[in-house]
């Protein structure tokens, strides 16, 4: 069985662009105290590795997850089947701010 290859971090985003973390973490959100120059090189490192921010590890840091949950005691049963489905446009348009009285 193939080995899974192992995930980029931004610890190898820094190394490759000769930076440290916290510079790439201020780069990663959109922070206004980087160096032009640094900036766009740390944006084409990212792009080079092709490196992605890892949802779990963020939300471990934030401690906030961005997630809703909806609990429902059985897709089996009709109704609880359309909550679900009735319920997708609804969130997606309350996080896009669509929806501000509900």
């Amino acid at each position: 069985m193939p080995r899974k290859k192992s995930m980029m971090t931004i610890q190898d985003v820094a190394a490759a662009a000769g930076v440290s973390v916290s510079t790439v973490s201020r780069v990663l959100n959109d922070k206004d105290d980087v160096a032009q120059e640094t900036y766009e090189n740390i944006r084409r490192v990212i792009n080079e590795l092709g490196y992605t921010s890892s949802l779990a590890a963020k939300s471990m840091r934030s401690r906030k997850t961005n997630v809703i949950g909806l609990v429902v005691p059985d897709l089996e049963q009709a109704f609880c089947l359309n909550v679900v489905i009735l319920s997708v446009p609804f969130f997606a348009r309350l996080l896009a701010g669509d929806i501000l009285n509900f």
